[in-house]
This record gives structure tokens, sequence and C-alpha cells, in this order.
């Protein structure tokens, strides 16, 4: 009977070991020996300093078993630097804060504003656990006791806080064979490198463009099923760069890191790992970078088969406006009025007035006019997109005339999902038959959903044979959100189109020309001078740099409408023929490096330029005729337009077409919190958004990692946070420590992706600071006069009965 417990026993203490095992290696992180601060827990607090924030993104802080390197930010006395190293100053003072390999800190941290930070003072030290949580004390002499953990003061009840990482001690790792490996226990395939995906680790800055106009890029990147991390870098040793989240696209600096940033020709790296912390072998790719070189293209000397010719010598070929001029000037200036005979100022006939012939106007440009057909720009949209053609009908849009019926709306062109017939089901319920030719049995279902657009990858040949010519499609989430573009008529009753997207957030632009296309570049254009310096000064807000003017001159890009081959200018959105040509300085100091693109915007002979903030080039990898280009949103709200611009070789000549397309940026919204009459930005608030799934009728977290997103989001110390989401019904939740949550009202996203209104939040303790110190005395002094006029009543009480 004993044997038989005993083995029971020892079978219990088995299977608890296998338990324990499997829980154990379930928690190890891929980076436990170069780690990175945890996205919630990252804050200590300084007990005269307030928050110390150890994982911005700038700041890139990161936990090896020799040290801790990059910054921490405190609101009240800036950066705190961890390592001499960060910007190589250790020839002259050498400090760093140390890690023995177990977690135990020791060393000295700087801060410009604040002196040496001890991290093992007397009485003190600070301790990362087998958890990857810090705990202790560090000290400063200018500003006492910083506490990495509400544990080490016992006030977790109060205000829950701290920071940890995902570096473990080396004691904490487990062993295979006495070798410490952060992951003994692991499956076989844990020691195994990264799977390649089918085309190849990979780097592309610019979707494999040969050049760009300034060092912000946006890289793509290819890691395999396997990739859980990354790095990259502008140094093949990786020396600057620590271990980060895998992404396919990451905005990206190609002068970051450097001391100068010349033109000539840059290289980024990258390395990709498995969450068992296995590397791939280092890619990279390479670009030129030109600011400077000036660019000639020459018209051709004929117009391009199939165009309009150009007007004879001494005929002007007559716009919109000038017809309507030419109603309301018909002839010749009046002869001046003087002393004539009175029987010279006496019509020998009857006026036409008198002779009921009501001809006032002259008869030929009110034909022209009334009869003449829609401009080139929109009869071309509306023959490449029938969705577009068979709304010009039904409202009756087909002469210039009818122009005026589309003053006052906005009509939303097909996207590409719908222009290749893949826009869901139709009034009887029945999908379209083109879905079928999709090659993911779950992208059918979510793009006939409408809970994703369909990737240009995805289309079969048939398909991307549909899309229009020369038309320009916005995408953005790994391209599975389609950007809504709207047709309007602007200021000047010139017919444009227009996109909004947030700040910051990445674009995928894709074009399809006409066959033939030499070369497809791009341009984000500022709207005017005046707009070119607002950004600056908005700039410098956002990243509290200067606007000195020995910060870059902007180049001159003109297009001389004199010079095209139709000898006429043009505007609007159908592509049309430009000559485009660089000029040495278009005279405005900027921040930054850039050009001044010209653009012809009216009917006169004249000359516009513009101010360039990106230029990019579109690649066609595959060869299948349609270009894609990805970009970044300007990180400073306002409006901009993206030119792009295709060349074409005509009779030995260089001819080019240009598309256009307006531009709104948002800003991102931002979590807050109102003192009196002053917001106050709430870091490490937890932002989630929920999506209605329309089979359950229940909200759901929206899956952001398919989107290349992230949900939730946790705020920095801007408090900003957005989402870009596709179509359908959402509600936003916002948590945060010391906060009442908030769930906002379910809303609609339709018009737009993005998601980005301002959340205030209530302190849980709001009384508090409704209550000032003149307040509470005088409701102090209320209470003691109620009492001691309770206290005479019931005196007065006493003494009556007695």
């Amino acid at each position: 009977m004993k044997i038989l417990e005993i083995k029971n026993l020892t079978l219990v203490l088995i299977i608890s070991l296998i338990l324990l095992s499997g829980s154990f290696v379930a928690r190890v992180f891929a980076s436990s020996t170069d780690g990175i601060i945890d996205s919630i827990g990252k804050y200590a607090w300084g007990e005269n300093i307030g928050w110390i924030n150890f994982g911005t993104t700038e700041g890139n802080v990161h936990v090896t078993d020799s040290a801790l390197t990059g910054y921490a930010w405190a609101e009240n006395i800036g950066w705190i630097s961890l390592n001499c190293s960060n910007d190589s100053s250790c020839g002259t003072v050498d400090y760093k804060v140390l890690n023995d390999g177990e977690g135990n800190l020791s060393g000295y941290a700087w801060s410009e504003n604040a002196g040496w930070i001890s991290f093992k003072p007397a009485h003190g030290g600070v301790v990362i656990d087998s958890s990857g949580n810090f705990s202790g004390y560090a000290w400063g002499e200018n500003i006492g006791w910083i506490v990495f953990n509400c544990a080490t003061t016992g006030s977790c009840g109060t205000v829950d806080y701290k920071v940890s990482t995902d570096w473990r001690p080396k004691s904490a790792r487990p062993t295979v064979a006495g070798v410490s490996t952060g992951g003994g226990g692991l499956p076989p395939e844990a020691y195994n490198p990264p799977k390649a995906p089918a085309e190849g680790f990979r780097i592309l800055i610019n979707n494999g463009a040969g050049y760009v106009g300034g060092p912000d890029v946006v890289l793509s990147l290819s890691g395999g099923p396997d990739a859980e991390r990354m790095v990259i870098s502008n140094f093949a040793d990786f020396h600057d760069a620590g271990q980060e989240v895998y992404q396919t696209a990451k905005a990206w600096n190609l002068c970051q890191g450097l001391s100068s940033c010349p033109e000539g020709k840059y290289t980024v790296y990258a390395k990709f790992f498995t969450k068992y912390g296995q590397s791939s072998a280092v890619v990279s790719d390479e670009i030129e970078l030109r600011t400077s070189s000036p660019i000639q293209i020459q018209p051709p000397a004929s117009p391009p088969d199939g165009r309009q010719p150009a007007a004879a010598p001494g005929e002007e070929k007559k716009g919109f406006f000038d017809k309507i001029k030419d109603i309301f000037s018909p002839g010749e200036k009046e002869q001046e009025l003087s002393k004539v005979p009175v029987e010279n100022l006496v019509p020998k006939q009857t006026p036409l007035a008198l002779q009921g012939r009501w001809q006032l106007l002259p008869s030929e440009p009110i034909r022209e006019l009334v009869f003449a057909p829609l401009p080139s720009e929109i009869g071309q949209l509306a023959k490449e997109m029938p969705q577009l053609n068979n709304t010009f009908n039904e409202v009756g849009v087909g002469r210039m005339n009818d122009l005026g019926k589309l003053a006052d709306i906005k009509l939303s062109l097909p996207n590409l999902t719908e222009s290749a017939g893949l826009s869901g089901n139709d009034l009887s319920g029945k999908r379209p038959e083109n879905l079928a030719t999709l090659p993911d049995a779950d992208l059918r279902t979510a793009v006939a959903s409408g809970e994703k657009s369909v990737p240009l990858a995805a289309l079969s040949p048939e398909l991307k044979a549909k899309l229009p010519k020369d038309v320009l499609f916005m995408k953005t989430g790994a391209e599975l959100i389609d950007y809504k573009v709207l047709l309007s008529l602007n200021e000047k009753g010139q017919p444009q189109q227009e996109m909004r997207t947030i700040a910051g957030k990445p674009l995928i632009l894709t074009i399809k020309p006409e066959p033939g296309v030499k070369d497809v570049r791009g341009f984000l254009v500022f709207k005017s001078r005046q707009a070119a310096m607002e950004y600056q000064n908005k700039l410098a807000a956002v990243t509290g740099g200067e606007t000195g003017k020995e910060s870059g001159n902007f180049k001159a890009l003109t297009l001389d409408p004199a010079r095209s081959s139709t000898g006429e200018p043009q505007f609007g959105i159908a592509p049309r023929e430009v000559a485009y040509n660089y000029s040495g300085d278009g005279g405005l100091a900027m921040a930054g490096n850039g050009k001044v693109l010209g653009v012809a915007t009216g009917t006169e002979a004249s000359v516009e330029e513009r101010l360039v903030l990106q230029e990019f080039a579109y690649s066609d990898p595959d060869g299948d005729g349609i270009y894609t280009a990805t970009i970044q949103a300007p990180v400073v709200d306002g409006e901009y337009e993206i030119i792009t611009v295709m060349d074409y070789e005509v009779n030995g000549r260089i001819v080019s077409k240009e598309v256009r397309m307006k531009t709104v940026v948002d800003p991102e919204g931002y979590v807050f919190e109102k003192n009196g009459d002053k917001e106050t930005r709430v870091p490490g608030a937890v932002v989630s958004i929920y999506r209605l799934n329309a089979a359950t009728k229940q909200y759901e977290l929206w899956p952001a990692k398919d989107f290349q997103q992230e949900n939730p989001q946790v705020t920095d110390i801007t408090g900003k946070y957005s989402f870009l989401v596709p179509p359908g019904k959402y509600y936003i939740s916002v948590e945060a420590p010391g906060y009442e949550k908030y769930e906002s009202k379910p809303f609609e996203v339709s018009e737009g992706p993005g998601v980005h209104f301002n959340i205030e939040l209530k302190s849980k303790n709001w009384w508090i600071k409704v209550i000032d110190w003149k307040t509470g005395l005088l409701i102090l002094v209320v209470v003691l006069l109620i009492y001691n006029f309770y206290r005479d009543k019931k005196r007065e009480k006493a003494a009556f009965k007695n």
C-alpha cells in the first residue's frame, strides 16, 4: 500500500514538473539577452520630478547582460542618458548603468538638468528580477529618490506602476547541457533560423526605387512566417540598433546616426529573428539621395498620337473661363464718346431691342459654352470609370454648363476594390462573380463582407485589366484598407480629387499608366509657400527643433506652360502633358532639403511654384504594368497635394503626363484630462477599438495586427493615438491608472478610415482638484457654524426642561 502511495506521489510530482516546465517555457521571451522596455510597464516615480518614462520610442532603451543603453524621459527635467555610448562621449566622460548579468544594476546615468543619478546608492539600489520587473531606488543628489516599482513602497493599491523588460537574468534562463540558451526545454525548431519567404529575406527602400529626394523613406520588409522581431540600421554592424517588433513596413531616415547627410548612395541593413532569438542572414538595400541634381525634360516637337493638336499660329484655344469672358465682352472696345453731331448719335435703323429680336449677346460664344463637352479631365475619368459615368448620366451632367450641378456636392470615386468588380454583395444579396478568382477563401469572405479590401497582389491578370488607366488609388494597412477619394469643384470651379488621412500614417499609391511608360515618379507638395512656412513652425513645435534659415533651401522644379507640346496649359485631375525642369534655388530657406515644383494652373502662360516635401519613385517589380509607391503622410496636419508624373517617349522625345490628388492630413487624436481651462495629456492610457461583428451582432476587439497596426495602443507623453480601420461600426475604450474607464458611444466609419477624436478622462479623485484650500476652509467654517448652532439649540432645550 505504501509503495502504491509513493508511486502515485511520484507520478503527481512528475506531472506537476512537466506542467510547470511548460508554463515556464511559455514565459521565455525572444529577447531575454537584449531586452526592451514593456509598452505598459515603463514608468518610474521621482519624488521631486514626477513620472519618468523608460519606454519612449525616441529613447530606445535596451537592457543587456552588461549594461543599459538609451534615454529615459522626465517631463520636468528632460532626457536622462543611461550610457555614454548614446552620444559617443565615452572618450570624454565614461559612464553607464551597469548590469552584472543577474539584474543587479550599478553605475550612473546623466541628466543635463539634474546631474548624476546613482543606480546603487547607499540605502538603495535597483534590481531586475526573474520576471523582468525593476524594483528598488535610484538616487540623484539634486532630485532625490527615484522609485522603480510601486511594490517597493507598498503603494500599488493607490497607484499601480513599475518598469518592466523582456530581458532575463542569466540564472533565470533555462539551460541545455549546462549552457544558457534563453530557452531550455524548447522544441527542436527553437534552434533553427527563421524560415525564408518565397521571395527570400528582403528589405526594399521605397519599393526598390533608384533614387529619392530627401532622407525620409519607407522600408518594405519581408522576414518570413517565423519572424517575430527585427533589427534595422544604417550600419552593417548594427552598433546603434536594437531589436524591435517585426513589421512589414516602417518609416526610416537614411541619415539616422550619421553626422552629415550629403548626396550619394545610402544602404540600410536588416536582420529578422524568430521568437526564440534565432536570426536570419543580414539583408540590405541601397538608394541614391538626390537633393540638387538638375533635371531638364524638354517637350516634344509634336503632341503624342491621339491628343488634340496645338492651336494654329495666331489662334488661341479657349478655355471655360475665356468663353464666359467672350459672352460679356463680345466685340472691340466701344468708341469713346466725344463731341459728335446729334445725327451721328441717332441710329438710322430701329434698334434690335425694339424690333423684337433679342440678340443682345453674341450667339457664337453662347453656343460654344452651352454645347461644349465636359472638360477633358472630367471626361477622361468618366470614360475610365463606368460607375462615375452612370452617376453623371443620372444627375444630368453631360456638357460644360452642367458642371454647376457639382458645385455643392462631393462624388465618391470607386476605389481599387470596387474598380476591380469586388465591391461586395449587390442589392439582391448576390456576391460578385469576380470574388471567385481570389486565391484565399478567408480573403473572399472578408472582401465580400467589407471587412477588408483586396490587395493588388491578390488580383488575377483579368481583374488587373479592369483597373482604369491614369487613375491614382490610395491604400493603407497592408493594402487591406481603401481610402475614399472624393471628386468636387474647387473655389475656382475646377474639378479636383481629394482624400483624407492621419498624420504620420503610411500611404500606398497605385496607378496604371498607359502602355509604353518609361518612368513614374511622384511629389508630395505644399499647397502654397505660406503652408510650407506654417509646416516648418508646426514641425518645430512637434519635434522641439528650431527653424533657422541655415537649415536648407528648396530647389525649383518648374513646368513652363509656354513650352508644353500642346501650347495650352491645363488644370484639373486628368493626365496632361507637361514639361518639367529644375532650377537651382527656389529662394525659401526651410528645415530639410527639398525642391520647388512649378505647375501650370490656368489658361494664361504663367508658372506656379510648389515647394516639395517628398520626392519618390514608383516601381513595377512584377512587370504587370501597375506601378506602386509607399510613402509616409506628413507628421504635421494640413493640406498638401500629391502629383504623379508619368514619362513617355514619343518621336524620340520625352513627354510627361501628370495626375493630381489633394491630400488633407488630419492630426492624431489624444487622451487628456481637464485642469481648469487647460488640458493635460495622459500618458500610459490603454486605448482599444472594438468592431461590430455582423454575424454575431457582438462587438469584438478589432484585429489590428492584420492591418499592420496595434490594438490596443498605449499613449506616450503626448497622449496621442489613432487607428485606420475599414468601414463598419465601432466603439472606443480607454483605461488609465487613476482615471475612470471611458467608453464611447458606437459610431460608424464610412467616409474615411481614420479614427482620431480627442478623449477626455475623468480622475477618480476629481473632487480633490475641484476643491481648493479656500473652498475647503469655507466648508469647514460652515460645518463648524452648523455644529455650534446645533449645540446651542441642544443647550436651550436642556435649560427649558430644567
